[in-house]
């Protein structure tokens, strides 16, 4: 009677053992079946992203000629010409080449030249990663911008659109005061640069932040604009080699991959503008 007890405890023991054991091999099983699956899907994404990417810049081409062909007689060459120079541009960054042609549609929605546009949507990003601003928060801000482009100045509500996601620092303050000094807003306006730097935010309502005074601003961040472009805005040669300091330091924030999160985005950014082409 002793040796049948001991018999069924082994055997009820064995039962555990077993439905343990067929539990653990169907959760190896499931989880092999989702590494296949996950390792078909990345293999896939570069592709997806790759025609999401050229619907894209179909779209954003039709915006264009549409902003900028009657105007200033801008072709499919051209628009093909600017596009191709913002992807290489995207695949060095951490930066979307999606919201870099839908803000050049905004931008030329605002009247600006297709050329001086590709400039600004560049410097525009470069000033962003000098700030830390994400890709998504320089999409917002830059949609904002767009609007103020259009009305033809940049107001505390706009300022407060960029500074809303981390940008508007203290160099691109400086830069902006600096530029429109040299372009005489400020005479125009009514107040002077001592008013703009004391007072940043509540100076702007007098409307001496012009489109033009942010334009030139965002091409000197490019990298675009030449020392003789800067000279004739007015800029003395000692402003001219701070803006080419502040320049190069905003691209290599943009362009200089510092975390994993930044390495896949940029890798993936590059894989899907292959799949593009």
């Amino acid at each position: 009677g002793t040796l049948a007890n001991k018999v069924d405890q082994v055997a009820q023991r064995f039962t555990g053992l077993q439905a343990i054991g067929t539990g653990a091999l169907l959760a190896i099983g499931n989880a092999a079946v989702a590494a296949g699956q996950k390792m078909v899907s990345n293999m896939t994404a570069g592709i997806r992203d790759g025609f999401g990417e050229y619907e894209t810049e179909m779209g954003s081409m039709t915006t264009i000629l549409a902003n900028t062909s009657m105007k200033y007689g801008t072709t499919v060459a051209d628009v093909t010409k600017s596009l191709a120079e913002l992807n290489t541009y995207s695949d060095k960054t951490i930066y979307s080449f999606g919201d870099m042609t839908r803000n050049i549609g905004l931008f030329t929605n605002a009247g600006l030249k297709l050329e001086t546009s590709t400039s600004m949507i560049k410097g525009f990003s470069n000033a962003a990663a000098a700030s830390g601003t994400t890709s998504q928060g320089a999409a917002g801000a830059a949609y904002q911008l767009s609007q103020a482009l259009s009305a033809g100045k940049i107001t505390l509500m706009d300022w407060r659109s960029l500074t809303n996601v981390g940008m508007g620092n203290a160099n691109m303050k400086q830069g902006i005061i600096d530029i429109a000094q040299a372009m005489g807003t400020f005479k125009t306006a009514g107040i002077n640069s001592t008013a703009a730097q004391k007072d940043f935010n509540g100076s702007l309502e007098k409307g001496w932040l012009t489109a033009d005074v942010m334009s030139n601003y965002l091409q000197i961040m490019s990298g675009d604009m030449s020392d003789a472009a800067m000279k004739s805005i007015g800029l003395s040669d000692a402003q001219i080699a701070s803006f080419k300091q502040q320049q190069a330091q905003a691209e290599d924030a943009a362009t200089k991959v510092r975390t994993f999160t930044q390495l896949v985005g940029t890798l993936s950014e590059a894989v899907g503008s292959g799949w593009s082409q």
